[in-house]
Formats: C-alpha cells, sequence, structure tokens
C-alpha cells in the first residue's frame, strides 16, 4: 500500500500518525489528571477536617494528661483546673466537631430491623472459633448495630 505513495505523502502519513498519537496521550493525561483531582478533592474536603479534628483531640488529651501529672505530682490545684479546663474548651469542641463530620448512613434501629438479629446471633453462637470468617460484613455491621443500641439502654 505504501509502495506506491511519493515521499511527501510518506511523510504526511507519518506526521498524521504522530499527531494522533500526541493527541490521544494529551486526551489521556488530561483525563487521569482529572481522575486525580477529584481524589485529592475528596482527601481535602472531608479526610483533612476529620484528621485535624482528631488531632486536635489528641493534643487536649495531652494535656489533660499533663496537667493531671502535675496534680497528682505536685498536689497543684491550679493544675486540676486546667486539666478540666482542657476538656471543656479542648478535647469536647474537638470531639462535636468528629461527630458532625463523620457520616453514619443508616441508623442502628434501620439496620436492625433489615437483618433478623434473632438468626445472626444463633448463627454467630453456632460457630465455633471461626465466626468471624463465617458471617458477612453485613451481618457483622448488624451484630454491631444490636450491641451498640444495648449499649445505649446502659
Amino acid at each position: 500500500m505504501f509502495k506506491n505513495l511519493t515521499t511527501v505523502r510518506r511523510v504526511a502519513w507519518g506526521f498524521g500518525v504522530l499527531t494522533i498519537v500526541l493527541v490521544c496521550s494529551v486526551l489521556l493525561t488530561i483525563w487521569q489528571v482529572s481522575r486525580t483531582r477529584d481524589v485529592t478533592n475528596k482527601l481535602l474536603q472531608k479526610y483533612t477536617p476529620i484528621s485535624e479534628s482528631s488531632l486536635r483531640v489528641l493534643n487536649g488529651v495531652n494535656h489533660s494528661l499533663a496537667s493531671l501529672r502535675g496534680y497528682m505530682l505536685l498536689n497543684n490545684e491550679q493544675a486540676a483546673i486546667e486539666a478540666s479546663a482542657a476538656w471543656k474548651k479542648r478535647i469536647n469542641p474537638a470531639i462535636k466537631e468528629l461527630m458532625s463530620l463523620t457520616e453514619v448512613p443508616e441508623s442502628v434501629e434501620a439496620i436492625a430491623e433489615k437483618y433478623d438479629i434473632a438468626a445472626l446471633e444463633r448463627r454467630q453462637l453456632a460457630a465455633t472459633g471461626q465466626q468471624d470468617e463465617r458471617l458477612s460484613l453485613n451481618e457483622k455491621v448488624a451484630l454491631v448495630a444490636v450491641k451498640l443500641s444495648e449499649l445505649r439502654k446502659i
């Protein structure tokens, strides 16, 4: 097919093929960059605030523990007041922020109603030592939901 083409036409075909390859590679790069940007935005918008809040909780707990050590070792009443203030000003607000940032897809009651909890518990008791591998993820979630609802009643 290319034997009877002139040199100018062969060069034109070569440039055409190179242009097509270049356009395909640019389009693929743009597509991959947009996917990477979406993942980065998700990380920044969702997981960064959660990480920052958990670090604030950790810093508050460390502050409170340091104050309590001061109270225990030095018998300093100001240290006990400072530990209490750390809970009020640092830890509790950070925990409230964490609670607002986390998403619970379904309520505990909805999960418990969705699955037959009595059958799940019978199946769990019937399993000998390998209950975690025998239960599906949905069944594990339902069992955790039941345990949470029991804890809420206490």
